[in-house]
C-alpha cells in the first residue's frame, strides 16, 4: 500500500512540531550543552590530548603511557558501585557538577605531571589523574543521560534521546579538533589550562541547571533528597 502525499506531509509536520518542542525546552538544551562540554573537554581528551601531552611534555614511553590507561580502566570498574552508592538520593545536577570537578582535577594533575622532574614521577602523577578522571566518568552515567530521559515527554522520548546523542557526537568531534589545533601550535600547557577552565564552567553550569528542572527530575534513583530527611525512622 502506498502512502499518499497527505500522509507523508502529516508525518513531516509531526516531526517538525516534535523538534520545535525540543528546541523550546530550555532545560534540555542546557543539559545538551553541558553534555557536549564534558565530552569535548573530558572524554574526548582522554584519547586526543592526554597521550600527546604525556609523551611530548613529560617524556613518557609507551609502557608508562599504557600503565596510565590501564589504571583508568581498572579505576572505572572499581569505582562504579561506590560512586553510585554515594550519589544515590542526591541531585543529578550535583552529580554532574562533581563529574566536571573530578575531570578538571584530573587535568590539573596532568598539567603538574608535565613539569615533573622525571618521567617516572610524571607517570605516577598521570596514574593518579586517570583515577580522578575515572571517578568523574562514573558520575556522568547516573546524572546527564538520566536527566535527558526524564525530561522527555513519553510521546517524544525517542526524539529527545536521539537529539541528546548528538551532544556526544558533537563533543567527540570538537574535542580532538581543539586538541589537535592547540598541540600543533605548541600550546600543550595552554590546552590543559583550557580544559580545566572549561570543567570549572561546566560545574557551575550544572549547579545552575537545577533551578530550571521540573520537580522530581533532579534526583538519582528517583528519591528526592529532601524526602530522605522527612521519612520516619524504621522501628
Amino acid at each position: 500500500m502506498r502512502c499518499g502525499n497527505g500522509d507523508r506531509a502529516g508525518g513531516g509536520d509531526r516531526a517538525a512540531r516534535a523538534y520545535r518542542t525540543i528546541l523550546r525546552d530550555r532545560a534540555f538544551l542546557r543539559l545538551w550543552a553541558l553534555t557536549a562540554l564534558i565530552v569535548a573537554f573530558g572524554y574526548a581528551q582522554y584519547s586526543a590530548a592526554f597521550p600527546a601531552f604525556a609523551t611530548g611534555e613529560a617524556g613518557l614511553d609507551a609502557h608508562q603511557l599504557a600503565f596510565a590507561f590501564a589504571v583508568n580502566t581498572v579505576a572505572v570498574v572499581v569505582a562504579q558501585l561506590p560512586v553510585l552508592g554515594v550519589l544515590r538520593g542526591r541531585r543529578r545536577t550535583s552529580a554532574l557538577a562533581f563529574a566536571f570537578a573530578a575531570t578538571g582535577i584530573a587535568w590539573a594533575i596532568v598539567l603538574a605531571g608535565g613539569g615533573a622532574p622525571s618521567p617516572a614521577t610524571a607517570a605516577t602523577l598521570f596514574a593518579v589523574a586517570m583515577v580522578a578522571l575515572a571517578i568523574g566518568e562514573t558520575a556522568v552515567s547516573p546524572s546527564a543521560p538520566a536527566l535527558a530521559n526524564d525530561l522527555a515527554p513519553d510521546a517524544l522520548r525517542g526524539r529527545y534521546n536521539g537529539v541528546y546523542t548528538l551532544a556526544w557526537t558533537t563533543g567527540f568531534a570538537a574535542g580532538p579538533a581543539l586538541a589537535g589545533a592547540m598541540l600543533a601550535a605548541g600550546q600543550a600547557s595552554v590546552l590543559m589550562l583550557t580544559l580545566i577552565a572549561a570543567c570549572a564552567l561546566g560545574a557551575t553550569g550544572s549547579l545552575r541547571l537545577a533551578r530550571h528542572l521540573p520537580p522530581g527530575v533532579d534526583v538519582v534513583d528517583g528519591v528526592e533528597p529532601d524526602a530522605l530527611l522527612q521519612e520516619p525512622a524504621l522501628a
